[in-house]
C-alpha cells in the first residue's frame, strides 16, 4: 500500500498514522471476523491489488482516532475488567478465524462486552449497524467457544467525533444479543459463502451486496426555492413528493420537486478498492449487473446515452 499525504500534514503525523496501520495484524489466521463479515469480493481485491492500492492519510485520520481511544482503554485498571483487546482463534470448516474484542467487564452483576467505535452521533437516533451487530455476536461466540465465558450483554461504546463542547461525547448503545447456536450456524454460512467466492471461476462475478456498499434509494426531495440548501422532506416515491409541493405552493410559490438519484456511498466515498471493482467501474460506465434483485443477475443500463 502506498500513502500519500495530498494535503501535507505535518510528517510526523504521516509516520505516526502509517506506523499504526502498519501494527495491525489478524495474527496467525487465515480471516479476520470483520473480513468474515463483510464481502468476499473487497476482501479478494484487497488480497489481488493490496500492493497497487493508494490511500491518502486524510481517509486514515479517524480509524487512527479510534486506535488512540482503543490504546488508552488499554492502559485501564480495573478489578471489574476481565479481558481488554483480547485476541482469539478459532478453526471452523477448515479455516483459522482471528478476532480480538475490545473490552469484557462486569457491571450491575452483569458480564458485558463492548465493543468501541469512532463514530458520529447520529447512530443513537439509528438501529445498530447490522454489521456491529454480528461482530459483537461473533466475539461473544469466539470467547465461549475459547475460553468457555458466556457474557450477558453486549454493546457499543460509540465516542461521536462529531459532539460540539456543548453535546454528549459518547454513549453505550446496546447490541441484540443472539444464542450461540444461531452464530454457529452464521458462522459456519459465511465461511462456507467466503471459501466459494476463492474459486478462480467464482472469484470473477460476486459483488458485494446492498448493505456492504452502503446503498441509498432515490429520494424524492422537496425543495421550498431553487438554492436552498436543506429540503422540506425527503420521499421514498414521486408521487407523495408530489403530493406534498402541491400542498407547499401557497407558503412556498418556488417549490419544486428534486430527484436525488441512488447512491452507494462506500462505494464511491470510502471503499480503497474501487477502483479495482469491475461492479463499481461499470457502474461509473452506465451499467449494474445485480444479483440481489431476482433469481438471475441482470445488466442493465442505467444512464441513458
Amino acid at each position: 500500500m502506498y500513502i500519500t499525504n495530498k494535503k501535507n500534514y505535518p510528517k510526523i503525523m504521516v509516520d505516526t498514522i502509517k506506523q499504526s496501520l502498519d501494527r495491525y495484524s489478524r495474527g496467525d489466521a487465515d480471516i479476520s471476523v470483520t473480513e468474515l463479515i463483510g464481502s468476499p469480493l473487497a476482501r479478494i481485491l484487497k488480497a489481488k491489488h493490496g500492493h497497487e492500492l493508494e490511500v491518502d492519510v486524510d481517509a486514515l485520520y479517524f480509524m487512527f482516532y479510534g486506535n488512540v481511544a482503543h490504546k488508552v482503554m488499554e492502559c485501564l485498571v480495573s478489578d471489574s475488567i476481565l479481558y481488554k483487546e483480547h485476541r482469539m482463534f478459532l478453526e471452523v470448516k477448515g479455516k483459522k478465524i482471528s478476532g480480538a474484542l475490545d473490552i469484557v467487564y462486569k457491571e450491575s452483576g452483569k458480564l458485558r462486552l463492548d465493543d468501541v467505535k469512532f463514530t458520529t452521533k447520529s447512530v443513537a437516533d439509528k438501529p445498530i449497524k447490522k454489521a456491529w451487530e454480528r461482530q459483537a455476536n461473533l466475539y461473544r461466540y469466539m470467547l465461549y467457544r475459547t475460553e468457555n465465558v458466556k457474557v450477558n450483554e453486549l454493546g457499543i461504546i460509540a465516542l461521536y467525533r462529531n459532539s460540539t463542547m456543548y453535546d454528549s461525547k459518547c454513549a453505550r448503545l446496546p447490541v441484540k444479543m443472539f444464542t450461540i447456536e444461531r452464530m454457529e450456524e452464521y458462522l459456519e454460512k459465511q465461511i462456507a459463502f467466503h471459501k466459494l467466492c476463492e474459486s478462480e471461476l467464482i472469484a470473477q462475478i460476486p459483488e458485494c451486496t446492498p448493505e456492504d456498499r452502503w446503498h441509498e434509494p432515490e429520494k424524492y426531495a422537496v425543495m421550498p426555492k431553487p438554492g436552498a440548501k436543506k429540503s422540506l422532506k425527503n420521499y421514498d416515491t414521486r408521487e407523495m413528493a408530489e403530493q406534498r409541493v402541491d400542498r407547499e405552493k401557497a407558503k412556498h410559490p418556488e417549490v419544486f420537486l428534486e430527484v436525488r438519484s441512488a447512491k452507494n456511498k462506500r462505494c464511491e466515498e470510502a471503499c480503497p478498492m474501487n477502483k479495482f471493482c469491475w461492479w463499481y467501474q461499470d457502474i461509473k460506465l452506465g451499467f449494474i449487473t445485480d444479483s440481489y434483485s431476482g433469481s438471475e443477475p441482470e445488466r442493465r443500463k442505467i444512464i441513458e446515452d
